[in-house]
């Protein structure tokens, strides 16, 4: 009886093992259906890191902001950045003053440019004034504006 009690005990220990070793078998499956799902929605994901990204990157949004000004017929004479603080708990913004000039025209084009920008920007005050050229279609604006991005302690998290 002692060799069936041991035999019924390895069998038992077997049974345990195997039962682990299934689980893990489904363990790295999902990991590998949730591998190539991430693999696939690269793009997706690259584009979420433009709309919020996880740091500030005053350097990209300056150079965003150029390019829409630039696109739009508008002359950039200066951008002021400075962060602005916290939105909530994972959300910091960016906030940005630039003076610009051009024509009313060339205005509502940058406001859409700005718009169909994949990275997330709110203008939050426009001021409009005469331009400081001789020409009378040309006009100034001040718009302010919050860039956001995502804290990086809440990325870690």
């Amino acid at each position: 009886m002692p060799q069936y009690d041991a035999i019924k005990a390895i069998n038992l220990e077997l049974e345990a093992r195997q039962l682990i070793l299934t689980a893990r078998q489904e363990a790295l499956k999902k990991v590998e259906a949730l591998s190539h799902q991430a693999e696939e929605r690269q793009d997706d994901i690259d584009k979420l890191a433009i709309l919020l990204p996880t740091n500030v990157q005053t350097d990209q949004v300056i150079t965003s902001l150029d390019a829409i000004a630039r696109q739009s017929g508008m002359r950039l004479t200066e951008i002021a950045a400075a962060p602005a603080g916290n939105t909530g708990q994972e959300l910091s913004t960016l906030s940005i003053t630039i003076p610009i000039s051009g024509t009313y025209t060339s205005f509502l084009n940058f406001l859409n440019l700005i718009e169909q920008n994949l990275r997330l920007y709110d203008i939050t005050g426009i001021t409009i004034g005469p331009g400081q050229s001789q020409d009378s279609a040309i006009l100034g604006f001040n718009v302010k504006i919050n860039a956001y991005f995502i804290k990086q302690q809440a990325v870690e998290l």
